[in-house]
């Protein structure tokens, strides 16, 4: 009894991978890098390859100034207070000011753009999602924009806290999270666009210890 108990605990922690044959895939997707614009934009830069691969125009400073949401932290009685980092970009991605966007906010930022375009996509928010729904969503041919560490390691936090803006939910950020497209697969490997890095071919594990650290945050964008 013992002994189930233990695997199943094993089998449940471990539940995000998937270790069955994977058929190779490999999207079309160009890199499109951060800098100079844009030293904090790794978001904006991985929504414009993937509205890019979907044949829109858009650029990296256009979605960072026009679409996706943002707001800059303020200090009332030496407490420092900030827009929500899962629906709002804290900071300014133009600058060293800048944080970062999880996936509900960019979701809903490209959203935005998508609706201004007049076009039949929709951004998702699929975050949760494990390794087979990733693969599956690159057999469909829908690149996924996920959060890693910067250097897939541990999640580190910042030295500070924030009250977020009209909750009082106290909120400590990553201090190493980045955003990257997934856009292949083949055998034990992921192939990544990075804003900084160019196309990185890094093994699935790695890639996904590295993206649950980060509480499994994922975005793509799909017909309606």
């Amino acid at each position: 009894m013992l002994l189930l108990v233990l695997v199943l605990c094993v089998t449940g922690g471990l539940a995000y991978r998937f270790f069955g044959p994977v058929t190779p895939v490999m999207l079309e997707v160009n890199c499109v890098y951060q800098q100079p614009e844009l030293p904090n934009g790794c978001e904006a830069a991985s929504l414009a390859a993937v509205l890019n691969y979907l044949s829109f125009p858009a650029s990296k400073t256009e979605l960072a100034d026009g679409y996706i949401p943002s707001g800059e932290i303020y200090y009332e009685n030496g407490v420092a207070y900030s827009p929500d980092p899962r629906q709002t970009y804290v900071g300014n991605p133009r600058d060293n000011s800048g944080f970062y966007i999880l996936a509900p906010g960019l979701a809903a930022g490209a959203n935005v753009y998508l609706a201004a375009q007049g076009s039949g996509y929709t951004a998702r928010d699929i975050s949760g999602a494990g390794e087979r729904q990733l693969i599956d969503q690159l057999q469909a041919g829908r690149p996924v924009i996920v959060w890693t560490t910067m250097y897939y390691t541990d999640a580190q936090y910042a030295d500070l806290t924030w009250v977020i803006d009209g909750t009082g939910e106290r909120y400590t950020p990553y201090s190493n999270r980045h955003c990257r497209v997934l856009f292949g697969v083949e055998g034990e490997n992921f192939y990544l666009a990075d804003p900084i890095f160019g196309v990185q071919v890094v093994n699935r594990e790695t890639v996904m210890d590295s993206y649950q650290a980060l509480g499994g945050q994922a975005v793509v964008i799909e017909t309606d």
